[in-house]
């Protein structure tokens, strides 16, 4: 990422100078005012990667994931996964580190239970969008309030109840493919 933001800001500059779209002082104190805006979302991100390093150290989504799987009927599966998963990631905050760790559980946990890993893989992909976007410190959060200027508390509760319908419906949606495609 950082590639990718060193060579965005030399390209803006041999885009916006020659055409005169602004000099190279104003151009500098603008990267600089845009480095100060995003110092607090970068903390929270590293913060929330360290978080993530650490439930994943002490075992806590293999924890969580067997606790929740222990008397689990294969069709109720998918949509214990999309809770399970979706409660965890909206407290770790982070849905790559959750993705990183889940993936390697819930798809072998449903082959063995006879489960299709389509819906399963569906499951925990719904369970990190929904628990990332729903969280006031996850990342995607923390980057979509810094780079609109707004709260970031703000931000969440104003996603909260758009979060909420969606996770009515994606629950409605796991509970029947559980007992029609399994």
């Amino acid at each position: 990422m950082q590639l990718g933001v060193i060579t965005t800001v030399a390209f803006m500059f041999f885009l916006y100078i020659p055409q005169g779209i602004m000099d190279p002082e104003e151009f500098a104190d603008i990267c600089i005012k845009g480095l100060k805006n995003m110092l607090f979302p970068l903390v929270m991100v590293v913060a929330a990667y360290s978080f993530a390093s650490g439930a994943e150290q002490i075992g806590f989504m293999e924890y969580v994931i067997e606790l929740a799987v222990q008397n689990v009927t294969p069709q109720m599966l998918p949509i214990t996964i999309f809770f399970v998963l979706g409660i965890t990631e909206f407290i770790m905050g982070l849905s790559w580190g959750m993705y990183v760790i889940a993936f390697q559980i819930a798809i072998p946990l449903a082959l063995k239970m006879g489960v299709n890993p389509a819906i399963v893989i569906g499951a925990v992909t719904s369970a990190g969008v929904w628990g990332s976007h729903v969280c006031f410190y996850s990342d995607a959060t923390i980057l979509t309030s810094a780079a609109t200027g707004c709260d970031n508390f703000q931000h969440a509760i104003t996603q909260a109840p758009f979060g909420l319908v969606a996770v009515a419906l994606s629950a409605i949606a796991f509970l029947i493919s559980g007992f029609v495609f399994v």
